[in-house]
């Protein structure tokens, strides 16, 4: 298979893809550490710039996927929300263009799921153009899209489904709007996104089911399920902090059930993973854990390392040369907030591969 990625940041799918056998055909991506990473670890593959500026009927039949992670600053509910009156909010329109021009037999976008709910129904206009509808897509009976769903029209069929990437082996919370589009006489969509009920990976759990699976109630306090952080001087007090990497337009947060810090009095602090196997999963070909993070007793932000692996990448994903220098944290923790979960794009790949 062969793609092409739009926004491709510090490519999640290729992380996720290039071990199945799949091969770039090209990258597009503005910022300069991000730009940096690709330059490093894909110096053979052509990358452009501003995606706008490239006439991509040049690629016409060249891929068999385009991927886009379009800037989601417009629609998240951390920012003004300006939906497609912010210049980043209408990329979401140049993608349909671009997307017509290459004529991929598989479109695969992600985003904040604050798109569902813009006054300017933002989302309806995204899929009416993806479907080569005339007019914006309504949805029905109320101002907010549903968290999943299948449409079709003229040009294509298109399917949109939230994914949570805790259900995908990486212990943290991170909510996205996936959507999978394929032209009209193409494979339907809807078998490479959803799946049976009984295999539903993005099944919320009961709250008895969740206090089943805790930790013990930690000293000081009467809550379960709560990421601690120790404090110092053995006051046996814990403070709740969930470690988090945030960037202007998301935010990383730790799952409760994957991290306690339990605080012993001065003497020691450890975070432990909880034993559940969508947590615990083990973490690239190497088989190694997921990062356990150790505590003197203070509160410490993660390393880039330990972010890396939270979204999926392998160690060192980001830790290339930028501005002649090695690359500081700075950018690393940016560039990886900004990023989509490789294991989530892995099983759409997979999914897609099926078909």
């Amino acid at each position: 298979m062969r793609y092409i990625s739009l926004f491709s940041g510090i490519e999640s799918a290729s992380a996720a893809w290039e071990p199945m056998g799949w091969a770039p055909v090209c990258f597009s991506e503005i910022e300069p550490f991000p730009r940096a990473v690709l330059s490093h670890r894909f110096p053979d593959v052509p990358l452009h710039g501003d995606m706008t500026g490239v006439d991509w009927h040049q690629y016409q039949n060249q891929a068999d996927v385009v991927v886009a992670g379009a800037p989601c600053q417009a629609f998240s509910v951390a920012g003004a929300r300006q939906s497609l009156d912010d210049d980043r909010g209408n990329l979401t329109l140049a993608t349909i263009e671009a997307l017509n021009a290459i004529r991929p037999e598989y479109f695969v976008f992600e985003n904040v799921p604050g798109i569902l709910s813009t006054k300017d129904n933002a989302f309806g206009c995204f899929l009416g153009g993806l479907v080569g509808a005339d007019s914006p897509l309504q949805p029905p009976g109320r101002c907010r899209w549903s968290d999943a769903g299948l449409v079709s029209g003229p040009d294509r069929r298109v399917a949109w489904r939230i994914l949570d990437a805790q259900h995908f082996g990486v212990p943290q919370r991170r909510r996205r709007v996936f959507v999978v589009g394929c032209p009209r006489t193409g494979a339907d969509p809807a078998e490479i996104l959803f799946e049976p009920k009984s295999l539903n990976r993005d099944v919320t759990p009961s709250r008895k089911a969740r206090e089943e699976t805790a930790a013990p109630t930690l000293p000081g306090s009467k809550k379960k399920n709560r990421p601690w952080v120790a404090t110092g001087g053995g006051t046996g007090k814990p403070i709740n902090i969930a470690p988090t990497i945030e960037s202007p337009c998301n935010r990383l947060e730790l799952a409760s059930e994957a991290f306690i810090v339990y605080e012993n009095h001065g003497q020691d602090s450890r975070i432990k993973p909880i034993d559940k196997p969508t947590i615990n999963a083990k973490a690239g070909t190497g088989g190694n854990n997921l990062p356990l993070i150790q505590s003197d007793l203070n509160v410490r932000r993660l390393t880039p390392t330990e972010c890396e692996r939270l979204q999926g990448f392998s160690d060192g994903w980001t830790q290339v040369p930028y501005r002649k220098k090695p690359a500081a944290d700075g950018p690393r923790y940016k560039a990886l907030g900004n990023a989509m979960a490789v294991p989530v794009m892995r099983w759409i790949g997979e999914q897609i591969g099926a078909q």
